[in-house]
């Protein structure tokens, strides 16, 4: 069964692009790809600077399927204070707790993972998914079609009542 460790997570700000997608039809490969050449160059005050994430807009009372639309934006911490570059959009993420899960491989098995996460995990959890945004982080053990990648998915969280 995947596991998950709960960690609590200040609020930070993310800065970065965005594409609307669903399951079938899928933009998130060609939106990273589009980061790493445009975005990337400009992540010198990013905190911390060899991380990028991966933001997965909450949508209220939505129930998901292969057709459900769904925003995300890949990006990297940008202080407050920064201003968000022309031409990116800016997204805060709330302080809260998470459930962290780590993904090992290529991404191409990614959707297993979240499958084990909201099939095995949640049930058995004694948590509930809070109405919040979840995220990836790509930090310095993520390496592309590698086999020993490494990537988190921080999904937020409360206890059950």
């Amino acid at each position: 069964m995947i596991q998950a460790k709960i960690k609590h997570k200040d609020a930070f700000r993310v800065v970065g692009i965005s594409c609307l997608n669903t399951m079938k039809n899928n933009n998130i490969a060609a939106l990273w790809q589009d980061f790493n050449v445009r975005i990337c160059p400009q992540m010198k005050e990013a905190i911390p600077a060899d991380a990028a994430y991966g933001i997965c807009y909450y949508q209220d009372q939505v129930e998901m399927n292969e057709d459900t639309p769904f925003t995300y934006l890949a990006g990297y911490s940008l202080p407050s204070d920064k201003d968000c570059p022309k031409g990116m959009e800016s997204r805060e993420i709330p302080a809260g707790d998470y459930a962290v899960f780590e993904h090992h491989g290529s991404l191409d098995t990614l959707e297993h993972t979240y499958s084990a996460i909201y099939r095995d995990w949640f049930p058995q959890s004694g948590y509930e998914r809070k109405n919040a945004d979840d995220f990836e982080l790509y930090d310095q053990r993520f390496s592309f079609g590698e086999p020993d990648s490494v990537m988190e998915i921080w999904v937020p969280v409360h206890k059950k009542s």
